[in-house]
């Protein structure tokens, strides 16, 4: 269900981001379209913003063959797996909320970080979310996206809160042209934008203006 397009989207629409970044975190964060932080040399600011639309949501659920079945009954039953940290499991039972609002019924599956970061490695999941620190090179797509770093294993692979999908080829090194990395960069970043493979919740807000390593 999750290699569905039009139910990734229906997600991603059904999710109300900016009530998760306040509520969870307090002012100290903001809503972001893509894992490039703010002020990096890589970042496409033109992305259009992901804003909450559940008419449009179940109007995707519908399209991918997943109706309202009527008498309470969900649409369809995702698995979301998470560490045993506060702030995950409040993030996944707020996320669950949200998308009970289009149909979709959430269990939620916590267990010690180790144990939920093997599973991430491994495939064994339909849906997970994690928190990227310290992210200075867009780069970090290829760790993400390409094909190689899918796990054999996995029907679907997500990440945060989506599935994710291969980026299609190698990104370049840090030894290539500024104007080169960009504009492969900024490809990859529409193109998870339109597929939605990855969701990108919120970025912490900073001043800090990443400079490209030559």
């Amino acid at each position: 269900m999750l290699g569905k397009r039009e139910v990734r989207r229906a997600l991603a629409f059904a999710l109300d981001r900016r009530a998760l970044a306040e509520g969870l975190f307090r002012g100290t964060v903001e809503t972001t379209e893509t894992l490039v932080p703010p002020g990096h040399w890589a970042r496409d600011d033109g992305l259009p913003p992901l804003a909450r639309d559940l008419d449009r949501a179940r109007a995707l659920l519908d399209a991918a063959g997943y109706p309202d079945p009527g008498g309470g009954r969900p649409r369809l039953s995702l698995s979301y797996k998470t560490s045993t940290d506060d702030v995950g499991i409040l993030q996944a039972t707020a996320i669950a909320e949200q998308w009970k609002a289009i149909g979709v019924a959430t269990a939620i599956r916590s267990n010690d970080f180790a144990t939920f970061y093997q599973d991430v490695v491994r495939g064994n999941f339909q849906l997970f979310a994690l928190r990227w620190q310290g992210i200075v090179d867009a780069d970090h797509y290829h760790e993400v996206f390409l094909s190689t770093a899918v796990p054999r294993e996995a029907g679907t692979a997500a990440s945060s809160p989506t599935p994710t999908s291969t980026a299609g080829s190698r990104t370049p090194g840090t030894s290539s042209t500024g104007p080169l990395r960009r504009d492969f960069y900024v490809k990859i970043q529409r193109r998870v934008a339109e597929e939605l493979p990855y969701v990108s919740l919120y970025t912490m807000k900073t001043g800090r203006r990443p400079r490209e390593r030559s």
